[in-house]
């Protein structure tokens, strides 16, 4: 038999059995979860540059190509280090303490956008807290200050240059 008649008897066996394939897989899989857990442990050891370096190459062209992937990288590390600065714990998943779905938070935000903002051009502006995070005095103040209503989209300029200052308009 050639390679290619091999290959494609293979798929058709596969098809022909995909239900008996997938469960005898499963039952594998919980019958040798530690032996797997073990070999995937040692894995990751021998290749942790090769992998890290790709997850990173990963991130960074699909936060170039995904705006709700660079949305969501983006609250995360930022909900993250107010937490860190503080030294509090945040005890949740950024998406609870949003108060929101991802989704929601953008399309939220969208509805802020003024003249010349797009996902496109993120970046040349920023996601502001309009009460600044660090100017929490308590675990709980801070997560409030995270909720998503305490977000807008600001020319990046127009946030540099307001930096943790609480800005009232008339």
């Amino acid at each position: 038999m050639t390679p290619d008649k091999i290959k494609k008897y293979n798929r058709e066996y596969y098809l022909r059995n995909r239900e008996k394939i997938k469960k005898k897989s499963k039952e594998y899989r919980i019958l040798n979860k530690d032996e797997i857990k073990e070999k995937k442990k040692e894995y990751y050891q021998k290749n942790k540059e090769r992998i890290n370096k790709k997850k990173k190459e990963y991130k960074k062209n699909r936060i170039h190509i995904d705006p709700l992937f660079k949305l969501k990288h983006n609250l995360r590390n930022r909900t993250s280090r107010a937490f860190k600065a503080k030294f509090w714990r945040k005890n949740g998943g950024t998406e609870n303490i949003l108060g929101a779905s991802y989704e929601e938070v953008r399309t939220y935000i969208e509805n802020k956008f003024t003249d010349g903002m797009s996902w496109d051009n993120y970046g040349k502006w920023h996601i502001d807290h309009i009460i600044p995070l660090s100017s929490a005095k308590t675990e709980k103040e801070l997560k409030g200050l995270c909720h998503y209503t305490n977000l807008q989209p600001l020319w990046a300029e127009d946030n540099i240059i307001k930096g943790s200052k609480i800005l009232y308009y008339k």
